[in-house]
């Protein structure tokens, strides 16, 4: 799983003011897209256009949070594309997501390797398990913080 990074700041910055709440959405969830599918920032403009309306996508064009790629005629501001402005300074591209991915399936394959349960070591016994639970010296009354508990064996 991948992550998608935002600021702390990021509510407060003028791209973001001047782009407006809905559009901010739309740039919101086109960059968990980007994350999830590892883009490198690249919104293809069917995602766009299905995820938000023609207005929000040319206020993040104006403001300067997106960028159009590769002009075609038909589509959303004649782009087939944006591409998130400044994205490798705030997210991983693809190629650090997947080598992070690929340490990480091998750091565990050698945890489990080296933790691999054996049939010896970790059996489980047909012997009717203890239940133990706390109970407060005073039993029928309300316990008070200070009082001892003790531990009773229930079969």
């Amino acid at each position: 799983m991948t992550w998608f990074k935002v600021d702390d700041a990021f509510w407060s910055h003028p791209k973001v003011v001047a782009a407006g709440n809905a559009a901010i959405g739309l740039w919101l969830r086109c960059g968990t897209y980007a994350a999830q599918h590892l883009t490198d920032g690249f919104i293809p403009a069917a995602i766009a256009k299905q995820l938000g309306s023609a207005g929000s996508i040319g206020k993040l064009v104006a403001a300067g949070l997106w960028e159009p790629v590769d002009n075609r005629p038909g589509s959303v501001d004649g782009a087939c594309g944006y591409l998130m402005h400044d994205w490798g300074d705030y997210q991983p591209y693809r190629s650090v997501a997947l080598q992070l991915r690929e340490n990480s399936a091998e750091r565990q394959r050698k945890y489990r390797e080296k933790h691999k349960v054996s049939e010896i070591r970790n059996s489980v016994t047909n012997s009717a398990p203890t239940r133990t639970r706390l109970v407060s010296e005073s039993a029928g009354r309300h316990a008070r913080p200070r009082e001892p508990l003790r531990v009773v064996d229930e079969q």
